[in-house]
C-alpha cells in the first residue's frame, strides 16, 4: 500500500509534544509497512479514516486507490472536530487533490471521478474536481476558505482567476513517501514557512525601475517577501553599483539575510544596512550615491528626518537610485512616519496589498479590533500627539482579508500583580507541549518591570515588539502589560508613548500564524 503525507499533517504533528510525536511516528511506520492491527482502532470520521496512536491521539487519513494519505493528527476530540469540519477532494483514480474546510455545503459536493470542469469554469487550469468546488462558492469568504486550503501553486492559479485550460501537475503539498523519505519527512522542523509569490506579489517583484515604488499593506500581506524578492532580482543583475536593503534593527536584518538565503542568494557584507546606520556609519546621501537601487522594509519607522531628505531630493529633481519602500503606518512603534510617507506618493508608483498569507482570520479580526481602538478611542491633545494619530490612521490594515481559519485568539485574564507569574507558567507549559522553542514566540508589550526577569532566568526567550518586526511564529504568547488612564468621558488620553505601546500590541499579535494567547491583567478589555 502506498503512503503519502499531506503538508498539513506535518504542520499538525509539529504541534504535539515530543512524546506524542514519537508515538505517531511509530504508527506511521506501521501504516507504511502495510500493517493493520486491532490496536490502531480504525474507523470512519466524515471523509476520513481515523487511526489510534495511543489513548488520546488520532491520525486522520484519506483512503485512496491502492494507498492512503495522512492529512491530520491531534488529540481525540480535536481530531474528530477537525474531521467533521473538512472534506477531501478526490480526482481521477480516487487520488487526493486537496483537503478543504467544510463550514458550508460547497465542500460537500461529490467530486469523485468527476474530472471535467464546467464549460463556463473560471478555474479551468485546475483539476476538474477542485474547479467545481471553487465555482460553487457562494461568497467571497467561502472562496477564500477553499483557496487557502490548496497547495501554493494552485492558490496562485485560483487567485489569478485563470481562464484557459492547461495540464495541472499533482499538488505540491502532498508528498509521496517511500522508506527512505519517511523518516526525513516526519522530522521536518516546526517552521515550514513557504517562500511563495502570489500573483500580486509577483507583479510587485517584476515592476520595472522606471519610477520609485511605495508598497502599503497590513501584517502578513507579503510586503517583506515582495521587497526581498525584488532586492534579489536587482542584485542578480549586472551593475556598477550594488543595490542595498534597509532593515529596521539587528533582528530584522538577520531575518532579511535568512530570507535572501531561502531564495539562494547570499547577501554580501554591507548589502543589508540598518536604519541606525543612516545617521552613523553610512549616511543616507552616501548610501544613495553608492547604490543602484535602495529597498526599504518597515518604512513606517524610518526617521522623519530621513524621509525629509528623500522628499527634498525628489522635489528638486536630483538623480536618485530607484527606491522601493514597504510600510504599514499602523505598525509604527519607533518614530511614526506614515503621514510623512504619503508626501512621497506624487513621486512614486503606489500599490496596496490586502490579502494576508500568514495569520488566521481569527487573529486578523483580533488585530483589527486593536486598530479600531487605536484609531477611534483616543483623543489628541497636542500637535505632536495629533501627528502620531495621523501617522497611524490608515484604513488599509483594516481591509486586510485572510482565508486561513484557525482557533480563536485566547485571552487569559489574571489578577493584578500576578501577570508575570501567570505568563511564566503559560510559557513553560507551551515549551513542554512543543518540546522546543522552534516556531514559538513570547512577546512582552509594555514596561519590562523586574518581576519579568524570572522568565528570562528560566530560559524563556522574552522579546519586545520592536525586536520581532519581520519575524513570524507558529504560536505563542503575548503579554499585555499596558495601562492607559481614561478621561471623564471614558476616552484614553493619547500620548506619544501610549500610541507607540498600542501599536506594539498590534505588531505583537500579528506575528503569529496559527494561535496566540494574550495574557493580561483583569480590567477594561484592551483591543
Amino acid at each position: 500500500m502506498n503512503l503519502r503525507l499531506h503538508a498539513k499533517f506535518l504542520d499538525a504533528l509539529s504541534l504535539l509534544s515530543s512524546g506524542e510525536q514519537k508515538r505517531v511516528r511509530s504508527v506511521v511506520v506501521q501504516l507504511a509497512e502495510g500493517e493493520s492491527t486491532p490496536g490502531l482502532r480504525q474507523h470512519k470520521v466524515g471523509d476520513f479514516t481515523s487511526f489510534s496512536a495511543g489513548m488520546d491521539i488520532r491520525i486522520l487519513a484519506v483512503e485512496e486507490h491502492g494507498g492512503r494519505t495522512l492529512v491530520h493528527v491531534d488529540h481525540h476530540d480535536d481530531a474528530y472536530r477537525w474531521g467533521e469540519r473538512h472534506s477531501a477532494i478526490l480526482g481521477g483514480g480516487d487520488m487526493l487533490l486537496a483537503v478543504v474546510p467544510a463550514r458550508n455545503e460547497v465542500a460537500r459536493i461529490s467530486t469523485k471521478s468527476e474530472n471535467a470542469a464546467p464549460a463556463t469554469n473560471r478555474f479551468a487550469t485546475l483539476p476538474g474536481p477542485v474547479a467545481k468546488v471553487l465555482n460553487a462558492a457562494r461568497t467571497d469568504q467561502e472562496l477564500l476558505d477553499v483557496i487557502a486550503a490548496l497547495s501554493p501553486e494552485w492558490q496562485e492559479l485560483a487567485l489569478a482567476v485563470a481562464s484557459s485550460s492547461s495540464e495541472s501537475s499533482p499538488p505540491s503539498d502532498i508528498l509521496a513517501v517511500d522508506d527512505e523519505l519517511l523518516e526525513f519527512a516526519l522530522a521536518l522542523p516546526a517552521e515550514k514557512w513557504r517562500v511563495f509569490l502570489h500573483p500580486k506579489q509577483r507583479a510587485v517583484v517584476d515592476l520595472p525601475a522606471a519610477s520609485h515604488l511605495l508598497i502599503r499593506g497590513g501584517p502578513g500581506t507579503g510586503k517583506t517577501v515582495s521587497v526581498v524578492h525584488r532586492f534579489v532580482r536587482f542584485a542578480q543583475q549586472q551593475s556598477d553599483r550594488p543595490p542595498r536593503l534597509l532593515a529596521l534593527n539587528p533582528p530584522a536584518r538577520e531575518a532579511l539575510e535568512l530570507a535572501c538565503l531561502s531564495l539562494g542568494y547570499v547577501a554580501p557584507e554591507g548589502a543589508i544596512v540598518e536604519f541606525g546606520d543612516l545617521d552613523r556609519r553610512v549616511g543616507l546621501l552616501d548610501l544613495l550615491d553608492e547604490s543602484s537601487a535602495v529597498f526599504i522594509d518597515e518604512g513606517q519607522d524610518l526617521p522623519v528626518g530621513v524621509i525629509a531628505r528623500l522628499l527634498e531630493g525628489m522635489e528638486s529633481g536630483a538623480t536618485l537610485p530607484h527606491i522601493t519602500l514597504a510600510f504599514d503606518p499602523n505598525q509604527a512603534i519607533v518614530e511614526p512616519a506614515g503621514d510623512a510617507l504619503t508626501r512621497l506618493a506624487p513621486f512614486a508608483d503606489s500599490l496596496s496589498l490586502t490579502y494576508c498569507y500568514r495569520m488566521t482570520d481569527e487573529i486578523r479580526a483580533y488585530s483589527k479590533s486593536i486598530l479600531d481602538r487605536l484609531h477611534e478611542n483616543y483623543v489628541g491633545k497636542r500637535f505632536q500627539d495629533q501627528h502620531h494619530i495621523d501617522a497611524r490612521r490608515d484604513t488599509v490594515g483594516g481591509q486586510t482579508v485572510s482565508g486561513t481559519t484557525g482557533p480563536e485568539v485566547e485571552e487569559m485574564l489574571v489578577e493584578e500583580g500576578s501577570l508575570a507569574a501567570a505568563a511564566r507558567t503559560a510559557a513553560l507549559k507551551l515549551l513542554q507541549d512543543a518540546g522546543s522553542w522552534d516556531g514559538l514566540g513570547v512577546i512582552l508589550v509594555g514596561e519590562k518591570s523586574p518581576e519579568f526577569d524570572d522568565l528570562e532566568r528560566d530560559g524563556i526567550p522574552l522579546a519586545s515588539p520592536g525586536s520581532v518586526k519581520g519575524l513570524e511564529f507558529l504560536r505563542g504568547l503575548v503579554i499585555d502589560n499596558l495601562s492607559h488612564g481614561e478621561d471623564e468621558n471614558g476616552k484614553v488620553v493619547v500620548t506619544a508613548a501610549g500610541y507607540r505601546e498600542l501599536s506594539g500590541l498590534y505588531v505583537a499579535v500579528t506575528r503569529f500564524r496559527d494561535k496566540v494567547t494574550v495574557v493580561r491583567a483583569a480590567g477594561p478589555k484592551r483591543g
